[in-house]
């Protein structure tokens, strides 16, 4: 039997900086996904942003101009661009009602759909929703090949299994987990939004083979909260430090209650930051890349893969919205490089 020792060092932290974990789960832990000089898969597709309506509150064009920053800006040109598939009926029904299906796969000739809120429920709306939760099966796809990869677009995670919610029409955290659930993997969602995952939680409640940790905020959307396998609530007005110590406490008691998972699908919410217009926490864009960093190096020094995603959030400023995304991907192709494909 081979512990699974888990060191996390915390700048700053009080006292000594370092702690160390084991877990005796039983499970070999030296090997690891990947091969070296493997590239950092980023999954996008132009599907994602050429909707009717893509303006305003609801504009998902940060993920293309932080890419852009990273290959010409910062030079960084070792990413490896994935164009994913549509999903299929046959994924959406693996958490939502046949019902509900029909409704998302069925006729666009509609004015608005009841969670779509980036204008007309048109045929490019149709497209991103099922070309991203494609992107959702595919990023888990190449993490479990590669290491790391990361899808580049939002997390859908308030969608119900009879109904979207909260902007999030299908669940693609769910419909990705459960997908892997189906063949035998052990899948934990660390979720890092601001917002609980509620319709992950639901979606994939009873389900032995997936683990939800959900960390946000107490007072805040929505507001009824449903049961995640581990739920971290926040309280107004936490610090960095403060977040990071309620978040690697929740990282050993996930791993303590659910053994060590075959995947681990991380939701790097950037609205936690506490200059995004629905956060009310004073974590910095700093704190945000300390928690990638932790997050990554938790589960990369064990070998688990982890499949990312990045939800860009509401900041009063793009320009944060746009650091905070390029930071999530340096940081997984950091870890990729660090942990994963070593010969």
């Amino acid at each position: 039997m081979n512990n699974w020792r888990i060191t996390l060092a915390v700048e700053n932290q009080e006292p000594g900086g370092q702690l160390e974990y084991d877990f005796g789960d039983g499970q070999e832990t030296n090997s690891s996904p990947g091969m070296p000089g493997q590239k950092l898969a980023l999954i996008t597709h132009p599907d994602y942003y050429n909707f009717t309506g893509n303006t305003g509150t609801w504009a998902m064009n940060q993920y293309q101009n932080a890419l852009k920053e990273l290959q010409e800006k910062h030079g960084i040109q070792d990413l490896d661009i994935v164009q994913p598939e549509l999903a299929t009926r046959e994924d959406a029904a693996l958490v939502h009602t046949p019902r509900y299906v029909w409704d998302v796969f069925g006729p666009t000739n509609r004015s608005k759909h009841h969670a779509w809120s980036g204008g007309p429920w048109d045929k490019t709306a149709q497209a991103a929703v099922l070309r991203s939760t494609g992107g959702m099966l595919r990023a888990n796809q190449e993490a479990m090949q590669r290491g790391v990869a990361v899808q580049m677009y939002d997390a859908f995670h308030h969608a119900y299994p009879g109904h979207g919610e909260g902007f999030c029409v299908l669940n693609d955290i769910a419909i990705a987990a459960k997908k892997l659930s189906h063949q035998g993997k052990r899948v934990m969602v660390v979720d890092t939004d601001v917002h609980q995952g509620q319709g992950t939680a639901v979606c994939t409640k009873g389900d032995t083979n997936i683990y939800t940790l959900s960390t946000h905020e107490r007072e805040n959307y929505p507001g009824y909260k449903e049961h995640s396998s581990q739920d971290v609530e926040l309280e107004y007005h936490v610090t960095d430090q403060e977040y990071l110590g309620l978040l690697e406490n929740a990282l050993v008691k996930a791993v303590q209650e659910f053994g060590k998972p075959d995947l681990v699908m991380y939701v790097a919410g950037t609205d936690l930051y506490g200059g995004d217009k629905l956060s009310h926490t004073r974590v910095t864009i700093a704190g945000i890349r300390q928690r990638d960093a932790m997050v990554l190096r938790f589960f990369g020094s064990q070998g688990v893969p982890v499949s990312v995603s990045v939800p860009q959030g509401y900041a009063e400023n793009p320009r944060d919205s746009v650091t905070m995304i390029k930071n999530t991907v340096m940081e997984s192709r950091k870890a990729l490089q660090t942990y994963y494909g070593k010969s």
